[in-house]
């Protein structure tokens, strides 16, 4: 149903597509080298970032709406299995 923030004052935010999310079938979640939130789902990949949420899907011109996990490199560079 989406993905929930939960701040270190206790505060609860769900985000889901209504906020900008690619999708509510969330697959995997990272959280990168600058904490931004990489979020994997089955409609596209989505980043937060201070709670805005920007998607990448093929609507973007992203390769795949099916990403399933990412990492990052030493160098920041990102890769991404899709399926």
């Amino acid at each position: 149903s989406g993905v929930m923030l939960l701040s270190p004052d206790e505060k609860m935010k769900l985000i889901t597509t209504k906020d900008g999310l690619a999708s509510n079938n969330i697959l995997n979640t990272y959280i990168d080298a600058n904490n931004r939130i990489w979020v994997a789902t089955s409609g596209g990949l989505s980043v937060v970032i201070n709670e805005k949420v920007y998607t990448l899907s093929t609507k973007e011109g992203f390769p795949e709406d099916s990403p399933i996990d990412l990492i990052e490199d030493d160098l920041g560079v990102f890769w991404i299995s899709t399926y």
